[in-house]
């Protein structure tokens, strides 16, 4: 049986693997999850943080998002961001958002 892969599907794989690749290297301790939204040409990222990302996270987000759009031509819309969500804070995932990296974490409570 031959699998029809569309061009949204191979899209979406392409984003996830080099994102994963992208990540190599910086994820720190404070990083509590990282998500994506690859929806063509659009792919955006949510760099989680249990704490107000530093200078140091900041450069590593864009780090990242230099490696994802190396991969890329310029039609697509790459953006990032980092944010802080304490860890009292459960993680939501936002609209077609799926996780590329998530922590594990102890359940307080």
């Amino acid at each position: 049986m031959i699998e029809v892969v569309s061009h949204e599907s191979d899209f979406r794989v392409r984003v996830l693997l080099s994102m994963l690749r992208a990540l190599w290297g910086i994820v720190t301790p404070d990083l509590r999850g990282v998500s994506i939204r690859a929806v063509c040409p659009k792919i955006e990222a949510r760099f989680i943080y249990e704490i107000d990302p530093c200078e140091e996270s900041l450069e590593d987000v864009a780090a990242a998002e230099s490696e994802v759009c190396a991969d890329f031509c310029a039609d697509e819309e790459i953006m990032f961001t980092a944010t802080c969500v304490p860890p009292s804070v459960s993680l939501v995932l936002d609209p077609e958002e799926e996780w590329v990296f998530l922590r594990k974490e102890t359940r307080v409570g």
